[in-house]
């Protein structure tokens, strides 16, 4: 989304990160590609998805005391998008 939002505010004229700063969230393989350069947040999917695997099996199982709270680190890659 990111891209497209970089993208979009070119057809405008508007100038990134000269004027507006655009962040992207999940480190796609396109945002290292697109002029300029999307800044992210990357988020391993992989954990995420093994952590909400474990989570329904317990509630499947009945060991589970209702909402979960699970913390994914993240990281922070800036290119060019942003100032």
């Amino acid at each position: 989304l990111g891209v497209c939002i970089i993208n979009k505010l070119a057809t405008f004229g508007i100038k990134v990160p000269e004027e507006v700063s655009v962040m992207g969230v999940g480190d796609i393989e396109v945002a290292e590609y697109s002029t300029p350069e999307l800044s992210t947040i990357h988020v391993d999917f992989d954990v995420i998805a093994e952590k909400a695997f474990d989570i329904m099996q317990s509630a499947i199982k009945g060991r589970s005391s209702g909402i979960v709270h699970e913390l994914v680190s993240c990281r922070l890659i800036l290119r060019g998008s942003t100032k």
